[in-house]
């Protein structure tokens, strides 16, 4: 991973040096991550076990994501980096595929199983810039609920309450059946989407 973050402050070493811890603790939880199927994915919460929240030079935020009924289905961990714009990181893993976002203000990288997927941009869209193939998007014109179109189709969207939930709700609709491909892209987003959320509600 010594080059995926070439040239971005804080410097790819730092940044490495982050991932990798951030792996570690993910091993710790990974066998006991509930597997990921299209049924499941409608199951994805937004309540949270294991939480722990630090502050300082920037922000940092670790936890595990439930499903609806409290099985654990993701660990992430999330830390910003001092900087006057928007500088951080997501580590994200579920019991098959590891995430991680590296984010900034103009855009967000995106790597999947230690491998570069593409890049969010600040207005939802998901493409590789290189190849200039544009994987879908997530609409953020409404607050609350905000759809996923992959391959010109709505397949489904992330829903976020307006208030801290009092019971586990769910954090993903589904509308459309997807393959491997389009399901590995709907969490991408999605993941981002929440887990964001989650850390923005906690601040």
């Amino acid at each position: 991973m010594n080059k995926m973050f070439l040239g971005i402050k804080p410097g790819s070493k730092k940044v490495n040096t982050d991932v990798n811890k951030f792996r570690e603790q993910a091993a710790k939880w990974k066998d006991q991550l509930v597997p990921w199927n299209l049924e499941e994915m409608e199951l994805f919460s937004l309540a949270q076990s294991n939480q722990v929240s630090r502050r300082g030079f920037g922000r940092s935020f670790e936890g595990i994501i439930q499903s609806i009924y409290h099985e654990p289905m993701l660990f992430y961990n999330y830390k910003e980096y001092p900087a006057s714009k928007r500088n951080a990181i997501i580590f994200a893993q579920t019991a098959k595929y590891e995430m991680v976002y590296r984010i900034r203000s103009k855009a967000t990288q995106v790597f999947v199983n230690e491998s570069f997927l593409g890049t969010i941009e600040p207005d939802g869209t998901l493409h590789h810039p290189e190849r200039g193939e544009v994987f879908g998007r997530i609409d953020r014109s409404q607050t609350y609920r905000r759809p996923i179109t992959l391959d010109d189709i709505e397949m489904g969207a992330v829903v976020l309450p307006d208030s801290k939930p009092n019971v586990n709700p769910r954090a993903f609709e589904i509308d459309e059946k997807m393959d491997e491909r389009q399901q590995v892209l709907f969490m991408v987003l999605g993941i981002y989407e929440v887990i964001n959320f989650l850390t923005r509600s906690s601040s």
